[in-house]
């Protein structure tokens, strides 16, 4: 494959040519976040203990550091926890959130953020309160709930615009299918289900229970049942509806509005006319079919098992000497300023390559994240120990992030080629990578168009010293958002020269023998 560059007649060119195009890809994503922003601004709040006296400094003070601390723990949880503050029995404060079972921690920590703040908004003189976001629920309370079944006050929420073509719609299918629902997700251990239904066999409905964990099963199953009663008075009609209680919270709507995962279509009823000669017939020949499958199933496992092994055995064999081949062709190729990383300082700074500190996965390896003796933060690219693939990306990086500095660009600071390990150790960016941003729902609405502008800009800034300031003419070869990385301030800087190649300085195109980028 030939790319003709074209670099000193159409420079300018290309570059307001990608301008353009991240202008038009920042439209379409706030386009779809404007789609998105009536249902993330929708929220119910109950202020309760009303008393014509505020709480005391000390419970506002104990109440603050609840919420930061609920604040912080939803950061790394699983979507719920529980929380208390203070030391006197007269100023303690109980609080607690609840994500949806379907939001990943990002999402549970922004929205529990957004709770915080409305609470404060909303109920400033109240011992306790209560709010329900679309993506979570926070409580706080001068009493100790945790662990009692809470169903005041109760919030119904409907869509006004979409009625029923007759009352008695919903109670034909629906509530029998939401019992078979609100049964099926108190058994779960995350407390919630969701299910699609067909209502009438014509028309698809998306039903949605969930419980906080501190409550039984029974407590939960009885909580949802009464929920499901208050749809006689407020709801009957409609096409759409929620309601919210502290200890459970039921939703029934006409599109699906799952965040993450897939739900399953309600399982049809089998006729009860079916006769049983057939049915046994049906139960033997599934049963027999069954275990010669399994049985296939098991052998061909264990053949493969042992192939895959023994190749691994062989491979692993020859990597040593391949191994050392690389190490010695990147030791010759490196820059000679580029300093080199002792193993078990990188070891020490990631915690020996916990999960905890991952912070992605490429093409060629995972990244970490590390903190070293001086509290000074990096981020750890290891390639692969058992494959050979990534060697020539790892020279590319090595000779090419050496010799480039711009502040539009990510700095390499070290490398570490130790024990069958290849490394590189970059500056650490604490704002992720681009699309981290783009593509979420919450983090999308954040970005203000100020924001855009100088990412834009600074993308084009550092593409331009690639092109024509450096001491290399550099082709980067695979740009994309997950490569553009962002720094405490949200400035662009771009990652992964892996796949980057060279001109010489009066060089305007260059062949390749491989497909390269994305």
């Amino acid at each position: 494959m030939i790319r003709n560059c074209n670099c000193s007649s159409r420079r300018m060119l290309h570059l307001w040519l990608f301008t353009i195009k991240l202008i038009y890809l920042f439209y379409i994503v706030v386009g779809q976040n404007n789609s998105n922003s009536q249902e993330l601004l929708e929220y119910r709040y109950a202020c309760l203990d009303q008393s014509s006296t505020p709480p005391s400094t000390t419970y506002q003070t104990n109440l603050n550091n609840l919420i930061s601390s609920l604040s912080s723990d939803s950061a790394s949880s699983n979507g719920f926890g529980n929380s208390t503050s203070g030391d006197n029995q007269n100023n303690m404060v109980y609080g607690q959130y609840l994500c949806r079972g379907d939001v990943n921690t990002s999402l549970c920590h922004s929205c529990v953020q957004n709770s915080s703040r409305l609470l404060k908004q909303h109920c400033p003189n109240n011992a306790s309160a209560i709010l329900w976001y679309p993506f979570c629920l926070l409580r706080y309370s001068n009493k100790n709930f945790f662990g009692n079944l809470t169903i005041r006050p109760r919030i119904p929420m409907f869509d006004v615009a979409q009625n029923l073509t007759s009352a008695g719609e919903f109670d034909s299918d629906a509530r029998v299918l939401m019992n078979g629902l609100i049964q099926m997700g108190s058994q779960t251990p995350l407390m919630f289900g969701t299910h699609m239904f067909n209502i009438n066999g014509t028309q698809r409905r998306y039903g949605w229970v969930q419980c906080s964990r501190d409550i039984t099963s029974k407590e939960c199953r009885t909580c949802l049942s009464n929920m499901l009663e208050d749809v006689e008075n407020c709801c009957m009609e409609k096409k759409v509806w929620r309601i919210f209680s502290p200890s459970c919270i039921v939703m029934y709507e006409t599109q699906p509005f799952f965040v993450n995962g897939t739900v399953s279509e309600a399982p049809v009823p089998q006729q009860a006319n079916e006769k049983d000669g057939t049915r046994s017939w049906i139960i033997i020949i599934i049963v027999v079919i069954g275990a010669v499958v399994a049985a296939l199933v098991v052998f061909s496992t264990y053949y493969f098992w042992c192939l895959k092994h023994r190749k691994k055995r062989n491979f692993m064999q020859g990597h040593s000497r391949i191994f050392s081949q690389d190490q010695t062709d990147i030791e010759k190729t490196g820059n000679t300023d580029l300093p080199m990383m002792p193993l078990s300082t990188i070891l020490k700074s990631t915690n020996n390559f916990s999960d905890e500190y991952k912070l992605g996965k490429g093409g060629f390896g995972t990244v970490y994240k590390g903190v070293l003796a001086d509290e000074k933060e990096i981020a750890v690219k290891r390639l692969s120990k058992t494959s050979s693939q990534g060697v020539e990306e790892l020279k590319n990086e090595i000779i090419l992030i050496a010799k480039l500095q711009h502040r539009n660009l990510v700095r390499l600071l070290a490398c570490c080629i130790e024990q069958n390990e290849k490394l590189l150790i970059y500056e650490y960016l604490p704002n992720s990578s681009l699309d981290f941003h783009l593509f979420d729902m919450v983090k999308g609405a954040q970005l203000a168009w100020r924001q855009r502008l100088n990412i834009i800009n600074g993308i084009a800034k550092g593409l331009l010293y690639l092109h024509e300031d450096s001491r290399l003419r550099v082709i980067h070869r695979d740009l994309k958002a997950s490569n553009i990385l962002l720094d405490q301030e949200m400035n662009p800087k771009i990652s992964d020269f892996g796949l980057a190649r060279t001109f010489g300085g009066d060089q305007d195109e260059a062949n390749t023998i491989r497909v390269v980028g994305t």
